[in-house]
């Protein structure tokens, strides 16, 4: 309520998607001090999620398969049975509990990894006033799960409109500033009214999670700030912008790129 008063709303990176496979301490306790089994047959989350509100493990190896892209594991990560009438009520009424505390939007985690249809079950009988919007990366017509299909349920990150700054804005990539003349044409890019712009987020800007893409970030400097200035002028989308701390990191070696300050 304090930061709402002030101007300032809040919204959550909502992780429904899966949940954690790594156990730490014996036996495994998070942080708040749920004691919980990642490893199946007993899977359980403290007592919030049982095996049932799993599916079966298994692995993603093709991109170009719908199941496996939305009904198999994560990077490993345990995947929440987001098709199942119960597993959706539990996860509706987690993030009704968030917006009953003041919360005023999600970013739908890993939105890609589930049907669109039953993201929109999950957030359907959520009430209060919020705005969502679903990362899903997509990054070519050959993926068999496009960023379009989650349009009905919110706005979806547009991954084409951030190669395009990032082309237009990072002297290290092929491409010109003209190029912004018509930088809702480049890719395969949603209307306006359903994309979520940016210039990078957490994982882009680490390399992380793109592929090959172009991605203009605070290490280019006075670029970045030109392109988020652009970002925030040109009528286009929903814009966000990632205020982060300063870090280094070295192209070849991954290990230290989420450290601190």
């Amino acid at each position: 309520t304090a930061c709402n008063n002030a101007g300032v709303a809040i919204y959550v990176d909502a992780v429904i998607n899966h949940m954690a496979d790594i156990e730490v301490g014996t036996p495994p306790t998070g942080t708040a001090g749920t004691v919980y089994e990642a490893d199946s047959p007993n899977r359980f989350y403290g007592g919030q999620y049982d095996a049932a509100d799993f599916y079966a493990d298994c692995v993603i190896g093709d991109y170009g398969d719908r199941r496996q892209v939305q009904r198999c594991q994560l990077s490993g990560l345990p995947d929440l049975n987001t098709g199942r009438a119960a597993t959706q009520a539990k996860l509706r009424a987690y993030l009704q509990a968030l917006v009953e505390a003041g919360v005023k939007g999600f970013r739908i985690d890993g939105a890609k990894h589930m049907a669109a249809h039953e993201i929109e079950a999950i957030l359907d009988g959520v009430t209060g006033d919020f705005y969502v919007f679903q990362e899903v990366i997509d990054q070519s017509a050959s993926e068999r799960v496009r960023d379009w299909e989650y349009a009905p349920g919110g706005d979806v990150t547009e991954f084409a409109y951030v190669f395009a700054l990032g082309h237009a804005f990072d002297d290290s990539c092929p491409g010109t500033l003209d190029g912004l003349e018509n930088v809702t044409s480049a890719g395969d890019m949603m209307e306006s009214r359903f994309a979520q712009v940016f210039t990078d987020n957490h994982d882009n800007q680490r390399g992380h999670g793109v592929g090959a893409g172009c991605v203009v970030d605070h290490r280019d400097g006075q670029e970045h700030v030109l392109a988020n200035v652009f970002l925030l002028a040109y009528p286009f989308g929903h814009p966000s912008v990632l205020s982060r701390y300063y870090w280094n990191s070295n192209p070849a070696n991954k290990n230290n790129d989420s450290l601190g300050p």
